[in-house]
């Protein structure tokens, strides 16, 4: 091994940085070679000048005493930090872990957002031209009677506002009556006598078109409101039965979104009994309900 090779490696093996067959290979040359054991001492006076030097400066105990101090005080308030940090991405969690609809009821919820859309600019736009009207009446007219005619806007608006609460009702009916059905099916096969004697009660009829014609905007409105609690009394019986095959987060999921509908119809409930001839009033109402109907449907078979 020449002096050039050597000279290189002899700081790495002073270090014992160097592999078997090379640190023989150096050992073999330095002790052989005057040049290269010269290189070598050297660095062994310059670790034995190292390990000789001590330092004079040393650090004074106030310094380790705030350190001690900063220490306890950052150890006491990051378990602060994490507690808030942590209530903070829990509601995040709980807020991100709603439970998942049905793609129809996604598209249910669409239409009657885009509904309730045209119902206020149509209930907006009904408002200025009765306004407009009732002011030309008052101007060109002057015998009491013409002036208490209804407004065609309005005729129209009470007319929309039947029709809506109609469609409701007959829903809600169909519903019951398809329920009924089943029902009764399944108590046939249960118990044969039992269904003979529940054969004996009258089922929900569907009303014509003529009847509910008759009935005033309001009076549809509440029936169809108590066709929606019937079916929900019904639903949340099945619920309650199928309830043990919901694990512990989805049964939490779920109470947690009827707890807020119930929030809802409590507010459109409020807002119908103090704006009793509102239609978008009982159109949030008669959709609340509608809600938590698909949400009781989605639960059963979930």
């Amino acid at each position: 091994m020449r002096c050039e090779e050597c000279l290189p490696l002899v700081e790495e093996y002073f270090d014992g940085e160097l592999d078997e067959p090379m640190v023989n290979l150096v050992a073999e040359h330095v002790t052989a070679c005057a040049r290269c054991a010269t290189e070598y001492q050297k660095l062994e006076r310059e670790q034995e000048l190292y390990l000789s030097y001590e330092c004079d400066a040393e650090v004074a105990p106030a310094f380790w005493n705030n350190v001690k101090a900063q220490a306890a005080r950052e150890s006491i308030r990051s378990p602060k930090l994490s507690q808030r940090f942590g209530r903070l991405f829990a509601g995040l969690q709980s807020n991100f872990s709603a439970p998942r609809f049905s793609a129809t009821l996604t598209a249910s919820i669409v239409l009657v957002a885009i509904g309730i859309t045209a119902g206020v600019m149509l209930y907006i736009n009904s408002r200025g031209k009765t306004a407009n009207t009732a002011e030309r009446i008052s101007q060109k007219e002057s015998t009491p009677a013409t002036a208490s005619q209804p407004a065609p806007n309005q005729v129209a608006g009470r007319d929309e506002q039947s029709k809506t609460a109609v469609a409701g009702q007959r829903e809600i009916e169909k519903d019951l009556n398809k329920r009924q059905l089943v029902q009764n099916r399944d108590e046939r096969k249960a118990n044969q006598s039992l269904a003979v004697q529940r054969g004996t009660v009258p089922r929900t009829t569907m009303k014509t078109d003529a009847q509910l014609r008759k009935q005033t905007p309001d009076q549809l409105i509440r029936e169809a409101e108590q066709k929606y609690l019937a079916a929900i009394a019904m639903l949340s019986r099945d619920v309650s039965r199928h309830r043990s095959k919901l694990d512990s987060e989805t049964a939490m999921r779920f109470e947690r979104t009827l707890a807020e509908i119930d929030r809802t119809i409590m507010d459109t409930r409020r807002a119908v009994r103090e704006h009793p001839g509102d239609p978008i009033a009982a159109q949030y109402m008669l959709t609340a309900y509608a809600k938590k109907v698909d949400v009781l449907r989605e639960m059963i078979g979930y």
